[in-house]
C-alpha cells in the first residue's frame, strides 16, 4: 500500500518549545504572535524544562486549550510524538515496560572456558577449533568446557531508557501510550486543525551493532540460514556477505517496525507522517544510527530531514529525501532548519540556507525554534530562538510571506529530471564495520563528490535507492521509471555491491536501449556475493568514465538544464537550480550556495524564451537582458552572497521577433557617501550583562571570588546538599550619569531578595523584559557613584540526576534535564553607555571583537555615533532597536530619481529607513538597495536609520575561545567540549572556555550611499 499525496500545508511552520510550566493565557498571546509574523502553523513540542508532566491531564488540556485557540484564527496544529528527542520511548513508559521493550545492541568477549557464565543475556557461546568458531549447543553447561580450549562468548547490553525500535511491539506500545491517547482526545480534529505528527530521530544503538530478540528469527526466514552460526564472521572477521545480510535486515527491521507502522496509523487517521530519522546527513552517519535513511521515507506522508547550523552542508542530505518524496509523488519535504545557528543570525543567513534547500526541493520550513521560555538553560538550548522574545520578531512576517510566496511559485509545474544516480547504500552495508570505518568514509567521499558535480553542472538528478527501487522501479520503453518519476540515464557512482533485483532492473532497462554509465569503481558483488556474471555483464552493457566534468558533459550534455559560465567559458560553481516546467513556459530558481563570496557569468539554457525575474518581496515582475543564439537562450547573472533569483520564461512563438528589453540597472549620475557622523537617540535603553559573580553560603563569612555563574552552579551542585546562598555581582557608575531609568533584570524575582548596596529593594510590581521569566526591577534609587554591588540572596536545591553522572546515560534523558535550581546571569537596564574598566584589552578575531575586562563602568550615552560599529561605543551587550538620525541636501529632485545604498552587508538583522518622517523601506537581505525618490525633496531632507539587533551580545555565547561561530549549543556557554564543537574541528580542547568577553559587531560597516539617476533613468529596486 502507497500513503496518499497532497499539500498538507499551506506556509511556514514554527517548532513551538514547550519547555517550562505551560500557561493557558500565554499559550495565547504566543500564538497570536505566530498569526501576526506570517507562519500558518506549528508543531507542540515537549522540550528539556518542562514542566507540566507531559501527556499528564494538564499537558493535555493545554494541548487543547492552542488546539482551539489556533482553529480561531486559523493557524494549523501539528502534533510532535515525544518527551524530548529521540522518539520512541514516550518520556519513558515504553523501555520501563521491560527488557524486551529495551534497546539492544551485541556486545562480545573472548575468555577462556573458567571464566566463562552463561546469563539470561547470552545469545550464544562459540568454541575455537582448527581457527575456526564453532557454535556450542545452547543447554551446554559452561563448566563442563574445555579447559584449555578459547571460547567466544556473544551477548546482548540493553539501554533502559530508550526502545527497541526494531521490536514491532514495542513501537505498537509506544502508539498505543503516544499517538492513541492523542487520538482519545483529538480525534474530532485529526485532519482539519490537527494535520499530523512529527516524529524525530528514531535510531538503533549508535556505533553497535544492534540487536532485537525475534533477529535469528528474522534471518532465518530472510536468508534461508542461522545468524546464531555467522556472529564471529560478522563481528570478528572480514566476511563481506554476513555484514551485507546483516546491515540489510537491521535497516528492512528498523523502517518496517518503526516507520512503516506509524506511517500506515496516521494514514488510517487522516494525518501526515513527518519529522526525520538520526544522523541522514551521511553514509557513515546512517549506518551509525539507522542503516539508511532514504527507506524510510517511502512511509512519510511529507518526508523531511534535520539541518542544523548557520552553514551548508554537502548536498547528499538534501538529494536523498527529496529524490524520495518526487518518486513516490509527495509535493512537500520539510526540513528542521536553523537550529544551532546562534543568536546572531538575521534575515540574509535564514534564507541562504532556506533557499540553499530550496534549490533542491526541501519546500516546508520547519523553523527551530520557537522557545515558550528563556529561562534559566532554555536561552542556551541550540540558539536561536525564533520567536516573540526577539527584537525583530514585529517585522518577522516579511521574512514568512516571502517564502510562503516563494514556495507556491516554484511548486507550481512539474520537474522532468532525466538522470538518476544510484544510491550506495547497500555499498554501505558491505563496508561498514563500527571499529573499523575506513572504507565507508572513502564511498561517502566519492558519493558526496559525485553529487556535487552534478549540482554544479546544472544537472537536474534524482537518487535510486535500492529498496525503492525494487517496489517501484520499472522499464517503460527506453526509460527507467521508479514511481512517479522516469529517467534515460542511470549513473553508477563508485560501488562495491548491488542488490540482485537492481541488477535484473539494469539489465531490462538495458535491453530496452537505456544508457547505464558508471563513473568510479564498478561492483563485483551481488548482494554482497563476488558474481563473475556481473562483471561481465558489467564489461559489455555499461559505459564506463571517469568521474570528471568534461566525461560527464559528453555522455550528458542534452540533460543539463542549466549552465553557468564565465566570460572565459569556465563553469561558475556553487549557483544551484530548481527548474519546472509548466505548460509553455519555464520556472528557473537560481541560488548562490556562497553566504560571503559573489557568484557571476552567463546563464545558458536551451531553446529561445522571453524571461522576466519575479521579486517576490516586493511583489513586482522586472524585464531582463538576454539574448539568443543557436536556438537557445542567453542572459548575464550576478548573485552577492547568499542572493537567488526567480526566471519566468515563456515561450517565444515561431517567427516572432526578439523581444525589446531595456536594463533596469541604469549607470548612476552621481554617488554621495553620507557621513559617518550620526546622531543617537538617547532615549534608547540599553544593557549590561554581569554573567559573573562572588559568592558564599549564607553560613559562610567570606565570599569567593569573581567566578562564571555556570562555575558556581557546578560547584554547588557537587556538594550535593541544599542551601541558602548569596551571589554578589558588581560594576562601576559615573556620577554623572541619571540614574532614574536603571532597572536590575533577574530571574525567579518571588524566589529570592535582592540587595543593592547593602539596602533591600522592595517591589511589589516588576517591569517585564524579552520574556515572561525576566522582571525588571527599578533600582536608581539605591545605586551610587563608583563602584555598586548587587547581592541575591536565595535558595539552592542540588538535587542532581544520577544519570548525569553515568558516561553510559541515553540523550533521552540529558534532553529533558535541567536542575531544580538555576543561578543566571542579571542585567542592568538603562539610558547608560557601557565601558570596560581602564586597562583592558581588546582586538579583533574572526567574526568577533575579543574584550578582556574584569569590570564595566556604566555612564551617560553620547550624542553622536559612528554607525560603522556601534558595539565598542558603548553597545557591548545591547540588543534591540538602535535609531540615528542626519541631514543631507538635494537640488534639482525633479529630473532625479535617487536610490539608498550598503557598501556592505550590514552587521544588524534588519534596517529600516525613514526619509522626512516617511517609512521609505527596509533592508533585510541583498540586494541593499532602496529607490527613495518618492520621499524626498529640494533642500534639506531628515534621513533616519533604525538599526535592530538579535540577542547575541546579550546572551552569549560571551566566552567561547573560538568567538562566534556557526554552529552553538549548550556546551559553548559553559567551556567545556560538546558534540556541538566536533562539528566545527576534530581538535578542540576539552576546555574550551575563554575568560575574555567575545561580541559581535553591530552597524553597518561603513556609512551608506545615496546614488542619484537621470529623470529617463529607473533605479534600481
Amino acid at each position: 500500500m502507497q500513503l496518499k499525496s497532497k499539500q498538507w500545508i499551506k506556509g511556514v511552520l514554527s517548532f513551538w518549545s514547550w519547555n517550562d510550566k505551560l500557561d493557558l493565557n500565554e499559550i495565547g498571546n504566543q500564538l497570536q504572535g505566530f498569526k501576526d509574523a506570517g507562519l500558518s502553523g506549528f508543531f507542540i513540542h515537549a522540550r528539556g524544562g518542562l514542566l507540566t508532566p507531559y501527556m499528564g491531564e494538564e499537558w493535555m488540556d493545554a494541548v487543547s486549550y492552542a488546539i482551539q485557540a489556533a482553529k480561531a484564527i486559523d493557524l494549523e496544529v501539528w502534533l510532535y510524538d515525544e518527551d524530548a528527542w529521540p522518539s520512541g520511548f514516550c518520556g519513558g513508559l515504553v523501555p520501563r515496560a521491560g527488557i524486551e521493550h529495551q534497546q539492544k545492541w551485541l556486545t562480545w568477549e573472548q575468555i577462556p572456558a573458567g571464566q566463562l557464565t552463561r546469563t539470561s543475556r547470552t545469545i550464544a557461546i562459540y568454541e575455537k577449533r582448527s581457527g575456526q568458531w564453532k557454535r556450542m549447543e545452547p543447554e551446554a553447561d559452561p563448566s563442563s568446557y574445555e579447559s584449555d580450549s578459547e571460547y567466544l562468548h556473544v551477548y546482548f547490553e540493553a539501554n533502559p531508557y530508550y526502545s527497541d525500535l526494531m521490536n514491532e511491539e514495542t513501537v505498537q506500545l509506544f502508539i498505543q501510550q503516544t499517538h492513541e491517547k492523542y487520538k482519545e482526545r483529538f480525534g474530532h480534529e485529526f485532519g482539519t486543525t490537527i494535520r499530523g505528527f512529527f516524529t524525530d530521530e528514531p535510531q538503533y544503538a549508535a556505533d553497535q551493532y544492534p540487536w532485537t530478540l525475534k533477529l535469528p528469527q528474522l534471518f532465518q526466514s530472510m536468508y534461508g540460514y542461522d545468524l546464531l552460526d555467522e556472529l564471529p564472521a560478522l563481528l570478528l572477521g572480514q566476511q563481506v556477505s554476513i555484514r551485507h545480510d546483516y546491515w540489510k535486515l537491521i535497516s528492512h527491521q528498523m523502517v518496517n517496525s518503526y516507520m512503516k507502522q506509524i506511517g500506515m496509523w496516521c494514514e488510517n487517521n487522516n494525518l501526515a507522517q513527518t519529522g526525520h530519522v538520526a544522523g541522514e546527513d551521511t553514509l557513515f552517519y546512517q549506518m551509525k544510527l539507522t542503516a539508511g535513511a532514504m527507506p524510510h521515507y517511502e512511509w512519510m506522508h511529507m518526508p523531511g530531514i534535520d539541518h542544523l547550523g548557520r552553514r551548508i552542508t554537502r548536498p547528499v542530505l538534501l538529494k536523498q529525501v527529496t529524490s524520495a518524496a518526487a518518486q513516490m509523488g509527495r509535493t512537500q519535504v520539510l526540513s528542521e532548519m536553523f537550529g544551532c545557528s546562534g543568536w546572531t543570525v538575521n534575515f540574509a543567513d535564514l534564507k541562504w540556507i532556506a533557499e540553499w534547500q530550496l534549490s533542491q526541493g526541501v519546500n516546508v520550513q520547519c523553523q527551530h525554534l520557537a522557545a515558550y521560555s528563556l529561562r534559566g538553560a532554555r536561552k542556551r538550548d541550540y540558539p536561536p530562538a525564533l520567536s516573540c522574545q526577539q527584537p525583530w520578531w514585529p517585522q518577522y512576517d516579511a521574512f514568512n510571506r516571502y517564502f510562503e510566496k516563494l514556495y507556491g511559485w516554484i511548486s507550481q509545474g512539474e520537474r522532468e529530471p532525466q538522470v538518476l544516480l544510484l544510491h550506495p547504500l547497500s555499498s554501505a552495508w558491505c563496508a561498514y564495520k563500527p571499529t573499523k570505518p575506513d572504507e565507508l568514509w572513502e564511498l561517502d567521499r566519492r558519493f558526496g563528490d559525485m553529487t556535487e558535480l552534478l549540482m554544479d553542472m546544472g544537472i537536474d538528478f534524482d537518487y535510486g535507492d535500492e529498496g525503492i527501487m525494487e517496489r517501484y522501479g520499472v522499464v517503460n520503453g527506453d526509460s527507467l521509471r521508479i514511481g512517479a518519476m522516469s529517467y534515460r540515464v542511470v549513473l553508477i557512482p563508485s560501488l562495491v555491491s548491488l542488490e540482485r533485483t537492481t541488477y535484473a532492473l539494469l539489465q531490462r532497462f538495458a535491453a530496452a536501449g537505456g544508457k547505464i554509465v558508471q563513473c568510479g569503481t564498478s561492483p563485483s558483488c551481488v548482494d554482497g556475493r563476488e558474481n563473475a556474471e556481473l562483471v561481465s555483464w558489467w564489461e559489455q552493457h555499461v559505459q564506463r568514465i571517469m568521474p570528471t566534468e568534461k566525461t560527464l558533459t559528453a555522455v550528458l550534455d542534452r540533460h543539463q538544464l542549466v549552465r553557468v559560465i564565465s566570460r572565459s567559458g569556465s563553469r561558475v560553481r556553487g549557483i544551484y537550480s530548481r527548474v519546472r516546467r509548466e505548460e509553455g513556459s519555464m520556472l528557473y530558481f537560481l541560488a548562490n550556495s556562497s553566504r560571503t563570496d559573489r557568484k557571476e557569468g552567463i546563464v545558458h539554457i536551451p531553446g529561445e524564451w522571453d524571461l522576466k525575474e519575479i521579486n517576490h518581496r516586493q511583489g513586482l515582475e522586472t524585464a531582463v537582458v538576454y539574448w539568443h543564439a543557436v536556438g537557445d537562450t542567453y542572459w548575464t547573472i550576478k548573485l552577492d552572497g547568499g542572493e537567488s533569483v526567480c526566471i519566468e520564461a515563456a515561450r517565444r512563438e515561431e517567427g516572432a521577433l526578439p523581444a525589446s528589453v531595456s536594463s533596469s540597472g541604469q549607470l548612476p549620475y552621481r554617488r554621495t557617501k553620507l557621513r559617518n557622523h550620526w546622531t543617537l537617540d538617547n532615549e534608547l535603553t540599553n544593557v549590561l550583562t554581569l554573567d559573573k559573580a562572588c559568592y558564599r553560603r549564607a553560613d559562610q563569612p567570606n565570599w569567593s571570588g569573581p567566578l562564571p555563574l555556570s562555575v558556581i552552579q557546578s560547584e554547588l551542585q557537587t556538594q550535593g546538599a541544599d542551601a541558602e546562598i548569596q551571589l554578589k555581582f558588581s560594576f562601576q557608575l559615573d556620577g554623572r550619569l541619571d540614574v532614574s531609568s536603571i532597572c536590575v533584570v533577574l530571574e525567579d524575582w518571588e524566589r529570592v531578595e535582592l540587595h543593592v548596596n547593602e539596602a533591600l529593594v522592595q517591589c511589589d510590581a516588576p517591569g517585564g523584559w524579552v520574556d515572561a521569566c525576566f522582571q525588571a526591577v527599578p533600582v536608581g534609587d539605591y545605586l551610587i557613584g563608583g563602584r555598586n554591588d548587587i547581592v541575591i540572596r536565595r535558595g539552592f536545591r542540588s538535587t542532581r540526576a544520577a544519570y548525569l553522572d553515568d558516561e553510559d546515560a541515553f540523550e533521552t534523558e540529558r534532553n529533558r534535564y535541567v536542575p531544580l535550581t538555576e543561578l543566571e546571569s542579571i542585567y542592568l537596564l538603562g539610558s547608560f553607555a557601557v565601558s570596560p574598566v581602564p586597562g583592558h584589552g581588546l582586538d579583533r578575531i574572526p567574526g568577533s571583537h575579543r574584550l578582556s575586562a574584569d569590570d564595566f563602568i556604566i555612564g551617560p550615552l553620547p550624542k553622536h555615533a559612528d554607525l560603522s560599529d556601534l558595539t565598542p561605543q558603548g553597545f557591548w551587550f545591547y540588543s534591540g532597536t538602535v535609531s540615528l538620525t542626519q541631514q543631507f541636501d538635494l537640488q534639482a529632485v525633479q529630473n532625479r530619481r535617487y536610490s539608498l545604498q550598503l557598501e556592505v552587508p550590514p552587521d544588524a538583522v534588519i534596517v529600516q529607513v525613514r526619509i522626512n518622517g516617511i517609512d521609505a523601506g527596509s533592508y533585510l537581505w541583498s540586494p541593499y538597495e532602496l529607490d527613495i525618490s518618492a520621499f524626498v525633496r529640494e533642500g534639506a531632507n531628515d534621513i533616519q536609520l533604525m538599526l535592530t539587533s538579535g540577542l547575541r551580545n546579550t546572551f552569549g555565547p560571551h566566552h567561547y575561545f573560538k568567538g562566534e561561530v556557526g554552529f552553538v549549543g549548550p556546551s559553548q556557554f559553559h567551556g567545556v567540549k560538546g558534540w556541538e564543537d566536533l562539528v566545527l574541528a576534530y581538535n578542540t580542547p576539552d576546555r574550551t572556555w575563554s575568560d575574555s568577553y567575545h561580541v559581535v559587531s553591530f552597524g553597518l560597516g561603513s556609512a551608506p550611499v545615496l546614488v542619484e539617476y537621470d529623470n529617463d533613468e529607473e533605479a534600481p529596486r
